[in-house]
This record gives C-alpha cells, structure tokens and sequence, in this order.
C-alpha cells in the first residue's frame, strides 16, 4: 500500500511540475510577465475559441455568456444588511442594491457602476465587488442603470446622475452621509463615473467627495493609443469588443468626443472630486485612463493611479486568478480612508497592513 502511495505521489508531484512549467511558458510575452492565474484564464479562453459578441450572437446570448467568468470569482464576503429597491429615474423606475454593514452614526455613501460595455453586467454580475468594497465603513449602493443597444447614450449617465440626487436627498433614510458620496465603476463603469463627476461639476452639484476610477473608458473618440496596439487581441478586452460596444452604445459618431462620452476629451478638468485611477498592465484601456489622470492632475486635481503588473483588464472582479485582486481592493480602501475619514473594521485593517 506505501508503495501505491509514494507511486500516486510521485505521479502527481510531476504532474503539478510539468503543469507549472506550461503556465510559466505560457505567461512569458514580449513585453514583461503574466501573472500565472491570469495566464491560465487566457489559455482557457483561446481554447474555448468563442467570443459570443465578436461572433455577432444577439445582444441577449452576450448577456448569458459573459455570465460564465463567475467560475472566476471567490465567494464574496458576507454583508450584514442588503437590500433592493427602486428610485424613479428620467427613463423608469432604476434598480438599485443597498450593501450596509450596520452602524449607529452616519457614514459615507458610495455609488458604484458596474462595468460590461454599458450592454452587459448587472447587480449580480458585480455582486462579489461590491460586497469586498463594502467590507470598508461605506455604504454602498449599486447602480443599474439602463444598457445598451436598447438605452443608448446619454441614457446611463443621466441614470447615474438620479442616482447620486437620489442618494444625497435620501442618505439619511439608511443612515449615510449624503455630503460624503464616492463613485466608482470599472470599465464602463468607471466611463460612468468620471463622465458623472463632470456632469455634478457642471451642474453645481457638490455632493461627491471622491471618484474610483477602475481601467476606465475615458476616451471613445480614437482607439490607437499603444496599448490598443499592443494588447488588442489575446488579452480579454480586445479593440473589435470595444468597437462594438462603442457602437451600441453611442451610435452617432459625432458624439464620440462629448466630454461626458469621453472624459478625457473635456476641455476643462479642474474642480473635481480627488481621484484614485486603478490600470491593468496589459489591458488595451492603460494608456488612455493613465493620460486622464496626468490631464486631472495637470488640472490642480487630487489624483493617485497605479498600475498592476502581469494582471488584464477585469482581474479586479476575477478574484480566484490573482493576489493582486486583494492588493487592488485595499489600495481602494487606503484612498477611501484618506478622503472619507473612515476607519476601516479590524479584521480589514489586519488584511490591509
């Protein structure tokens, strides 16, 4: 039996080796490394051989397919008290999730906006974010706002625009602070964001205190900075994925330069809410989210970004291939702590330091 044993070990022992030494193969580029959970999501992705929207499926067999990466994501942390509810908004009534861990003062308010092109994602799509982000003293309230092709352009920014009136005019009703409001979004979301921050500003609205901004869309006027060219296909998000969803999204081509289209077209950047911009390093998107924030910076704004080496766009949902998901989470509550004065719970706090 000892030796079956030693023999089974030894079987899986080289197994594992040679298992290891694909992916360490597969994760080397041109450029510097992969990291090796996102090399063996990418393998898997080349294997399968089928991008459901590339391949010109209906917008609803996209929407079902782009649900298969929650293989991807960690079970997320639980949450004392969630809630749904609806708000009227200018197009209907606009869904929303309330995540509260409890407290008996009022605390900062944080609106998120899930990312998918402003076609795809939803409230659960982006469940396991939400929940890791409101393990911080925020609460936090996800947003979903109308989609593409059926709602284009400017749909979802006035959606999160009655959002953040909402939030401001009710925080009190579930104990926030409505003079204390982050945004955030990734992707997509992040366009929502920004391009919101903007809109407030122009608006008079003064109620955000800050904006996370996760390898957003900010520019969806051109698509040849030189991470388009280097990463545009093999590395998730490709540039025909972006086309299309440009398409749906805005169908006039004019308007692909509207500030609130496209934030880093804005001629004037100053007077926003201090900023923390996340980047992936082979994602197509660095380039542009990078200049916008060397553009909010040049502008007199608050601004720290930061890039995650070896990751693609969305590692920070896809929490089972990389560390570096956690790294990005607590770099977000570090800047949260800073700019809201929170104090993050204990069990946080360890994780963090």
């Amino acid at each position: 039996m000892s030796r079956i044993f030693t023999i089974l070990t030894a079987v899986v022992v080289n197994i594992a080796f040679k298992l290891g030494v694909m992916i360490a193969g597969w994760s080397k580029t041109g450029f510097e490394q992969l990291d090796p959970g996102v090399t063996f999501f990418l393998k898997v992705l080349d294997l399968s051989g089928d991008n459901p929207l590339e391949n010109g499926k209906s917008i609803d067999e996209v929407r079902r397919a782009s649900k298969k990466t929650a293989v991807f994501k960690i079970s997320p942390p639980d949450i004392a008290n969630i809630c749904e509810l609806s708000i009227p908004g200018p197009g209907g009534s606009i869904p929303m999730r309330i995540y509260n861990r409890g407290s008996n003062t009022p605390r900062p308010v944080m609106l998120y906006f899930h990312g998918g092109g402003w076609a795809l994602g939803d409230l659960d799509s982006h469940d396991n974010i939400c929940r890791n982000i409101a393990r911080s003293n925020m609460i936090l309230i996800s947003i979903a706002y109308r989609r593409a092709p059926e709602h284009p352009y400017p749909a979802a920014i006035d959606d999160a625009y009655a959002a953040l009136v909402w939030a401001h005019d009710n925080a009190l009703s579930f104990n926030g602070n409505g003079q204390g409001i982050a945004v955030a979004g990734d992707s997509a979301g992040g366009n929502i964001a920004a391009a919101l921050c903007l809109m407030a500003r122009d608006r008079g609205n003064t109620s955000i205190q800050s904006q996370v901004l996760i390898y957003p869309v900010v520019d969806l006027s051109s698509m040849d900075t030189p991470s388009y060219g280097l990463f545009s296909r093999g590395y998730y998000l490709t540039k025909k994925s972006m086309e299309l969803f440009r398409a749906m999204y805005i169908p006039e081509s004019k308007r692909w330069a509207d500030p609130y289209s496209s934030p880093l077209k804005a001629a004037n950047l100053t007077n926003l809410p201090p900023a923390f911009i996340l980047t992936a390093e082979f994602d197509i998107l660095r380039d542009e989210a990078e200049a916008y924030a060397s553009r909010l910076r040049n502008a007199g704004n608050n601004v720290r970004n930061k890039r995650y080496p070896g990751v693609i766009h969305g590692f920070v949902s896809l929490t089972r291939l990389t560390g570096k998901s956690d790294t990005a989470i607590h770099d977000i509550f570090l800047f949260l702590t800073d700019t809201h004065y929170i104090t993050l719970p204990e069990e946080v706090y360890q994780q963090r330091t």
